[in-house]
């Protein structure tokens, strides 16, 4: 019998994922696909205590580029983690998705404007 290291409401760290590489390599490839104008979708569902909330995390880290895909490119994705439930009507789910990407876009706006500003101080 093996070990289940997945705890709900609790995120177990990224050394945790023996035995989903097969998970992992798809969604990598997805990403790759996805990166260079091919786009793939994935969809990462289960019984509660699986860990899909940390393969989300890992997955998310090699999304936004702190960790490389598996061919060692760096993606450059913007990443919402996005929560719904039941009571939630289409139009409810459309303005969660938009007030997340809107405050996604805002962080990356203000990552541009404070390189922008550096590189402006060391360019003088």
């Amino acid at each position: 019998m093996k070990f289940n290291p997945f705890r709900p409401n609790s995120i177990a760290p990224p050394d945790l994922f023996h035995g989903r590489d097969e998970e992992i390599a798809f969604i990598e490839k997805s990403l790759f696909q996805t990166k260079n104008g091919n786009p793939q979708h994935f969809l990462i569902e289960g019984e509660r205590g699986l860990g899909k909330s940390s393969l989300f995390l890992k997955v998310a880290e090699q999304a936004v580029g702190t960790t490389l895909l598996i061919n060692n490119e760096k993606a450059n994705f913007i990443v919402m983690n996005v929560e719904l439930d039941s009571s939630q009507s289409f139009v409810d789910i459309l303005k969660t998705i938009a007030a997340d990407f809107k405050r996604a876009l805002s962080e990356k706006e203000k990552i541009k404007t404070l390189a922008a500003g550096v590189w402006d101080f060391l360019s003088k």
